[in-house]
């Protein structure tokens, strides 16, 4: 699912340009898709595990929706605070949230 962010995106954009040229197997792409994916679900799992800190979100909600047990979220003006700190962050506009039972992201993994 992270491939639906920029940086995966890019990825995969730079995989099939490497495709065109036969300089990568689809296959090989695939697994490499597959690869990040992982990786970055590991990551935030360890990251979560280690920070203490908390930090609040106040938003307005502007829309939602929830396909196969995924969830998206968009809020409006979200602001940003860590309350061990008081740090926030800067203002945005719109931020989209991309959420889903980590029972099921896990059980995935395992496959």
């Amino acid at each position: 699912h992270y491939q639906a962010t920029t940086l995966g995106q890019c990825l995969s954009e730079a995989l099939q340009e490497m495709i065109d040229h036969d300089e990568c197997s689809l296959e090989v792409a695939k697994k490499i898709l597959d690869y990040f994916d992982e990786s970055i679900c590991t990551k935030f799992a360890e990251m979560a595990k280690k920070k203490k800190d908390k930090t609040t979100v106040k938003a307005s909600l502007h829309s939602y929706n929830n396909v196969e047990n995924v969830w998206n979220f968009i809020l409006e003006d979200p602001k940003f605070e860590n309350l061990k700190t008081g740090h926030t962050l800067p203002e945005i506009k719109y931020l989209k949230i991309i959420a889903m039972d980590s029972k099921e992201v896990f059980k995935n993994l395992e496959k």
